[in-house]
């Protein structure tokens, strides 16, 4: 009896690894949606809630710079109109400060070299140690003609030169609290080394109100301004010494501390800084608004300046008299000076400005000169952009033109015609020769 030959065993397993492989393609075959990848799970609101979604969603587009932004393509096209919209913009500007500007006064006076009656320097006789000590000041005048008359709102400044306040150590040097009236006994490490000075008064070392080298430079020269007339008495042009300061600064950054009784009192346990000839609460004995810390004057000096050559309000005219309702009339005048702020030791000068306000402020070209500048820089180059594009967009329609209907240019076209030609001639004398 013959035996049956059985296949081995390696053939069924073989056969049903097949089996299942034509099952499974089967299955993908009808679901073909299952033989892609699965998306990453979309937390739900009840599992993260939407705030936390909308995070994940917002980092995610955040960190794979998939956020919207705006992307110009610059050409010569696009790049014309941005510089003409910036000339069109920045010339009219600054043709409209330099008309203003040109509308305004301004009348300088230097008076660092001025002399007493007597014929002593007032440059040299501050520097004097003997009248450093006893505050005595030197008073002198300065004859001046005023040919233009000035309009209305006419500020006086002081201005210096050649002394820098932008100093790092400098403009550190102050205590906004105690400007603020906050704690005015008990001044600021900043202030160092004048936070503290002896008080002549009580025969002890006192904190300094207020306190720090901005403060004990203040600026102390003072003015009077004569009008003369002809055939009559001179007349004295009425100055305030009220609202040139920022209101912001007076109404918030610079107060007296608060308490009853005197101001005198308020400050009860302070002195002055040590180039003062003044106490705190003597600067304006006149007006309680504007004593103290409140004074404008010393607003005004607290407010640094940028550059070693500045200028700062000191008075503004009275344009309610009846001699000056219209401004300052031209003519002669003489300035008094109580000449007390030395500037020898930094090789400075001194001066007195006169000048109307307008509608963008003092006499200044520079604001008009450079908007006209960056204006006219911008025209030009509108002007080199739009010379390119209509270059290249010549040259461009020239190429399109000079193109066969094959997509080549005429002279590649020209140089394939006597190709072919010289390939039939060849075949022409092949033929032939045979």
């Amino acid at each position: 009896m013959e035996e049956t030959s059985r296949p081995p065993s390696s053939f069924f397993q073989a056969e049903d690894a097949n089996s299942q492989s034509n099952v499974s393609t089967t299955q993908l075959q009808n679901n073909p949606d299952e033989n892609k990848q699965k998306p990453p799970r979309n937390y739900s609101k009840s599992e993260h809630g939407f705030l936390k979604q909308w995070w994940k969603n917002s980092v995610y587009k955040f960190k794979n710079q998939k956020l919207p932004a705006f992307r110009p393509v610059l050409n010569e096209k696009s790049s014309f109109f941005v510089f003409f919209l910036a000339s069109l913009v920045f010339i009219p500007i600054g043709c409209v400060f330099i008309k203003f500007n040109r509308d305004m006064k301004e009348f300088s006076i230097d008076y660092t070299d001025c002399f007493q009656t007597d014929g002593t320097n007032c440059k040299d006789f501050v520097l004097d140690i003997d009248n450093q000590i006893s505050g005595a000041i030197c008073s002198c005048s300065v004859n001046f003609s005023l040919f233009n008359h000035m309009d209305n709102n006419v500020m006086m400044y002081y201005g210096l030169k050649n002394f820098y306040q932008n100093h790092r150590r400098y403009v550190k040097s102050r205590d906004d609290n105690q400007l603020r009236g906050e704690d005015v006994t008990n001044p600021s490490s900043d202030c160092i080394p004048y936070d503290k000075a002896f008080d002549p008064v009580t025969n002890s070392t006192l904190p300094v109100a207020p306190c720090g080298a901005i403060a004990n430079s203040m600026f102390n020269d003072t003015f009077e301004l004569e009008c003369l007339v002809e055939n009559g008495p001179s007349v004295f042009v009425p100055l305030l010494n009220t609202g040139i300061a920022w209101e912001s600064d007076k109404g918030q950054k610079f107060k007296n501390p608060s308490g009853v009784g005197s101001l005198e009192l308020r400050f009860q346990g302070t002195t002055k800084p040590p180039n003062w000839h003044k106490q705190i609460w003597e600067l304006d004995t006149t007006n309680d608004d504007n004593n103290g810390l409140e004074n404008e004057d010393l607003i005004i000096w607290m407010r640094t300046s940028a550059f070693p050559q500045f200028r700062k309000p000191h008075r503004r005219v009275d344009h309610s008299h009846e001699s000056f309702k219209n401004g300052l009339p031209t003519g002669q005048y003489v300035l008094h000076v109580n000449y007390a702020y030395p500037v020898t030791q930094f090789k400075g000068k001194k001066s007195v400005i006169l000048a109307t306000i307008g509608v963008v402020g003092t006499f200044d070209l520079f604001m008009g000169v450079m908007y006209t500048i960056v204006g006219g820089f911008a025209f030009f180059i509108s002007v080199f952009m739009i010379i390119l594009h209509l270059k290249y967009s010549l040259s461009k329609k020239v190429m399109q033109e000079n193109q066969d209907p094959n997509g080549l240019s005429s002279s590649t076209a020209h140089l394939s015609d006597r190709k072919n030609e010289e390939v039939f001639k060849k075949t022409d004398s092949t033929e032939g020769n045979e």
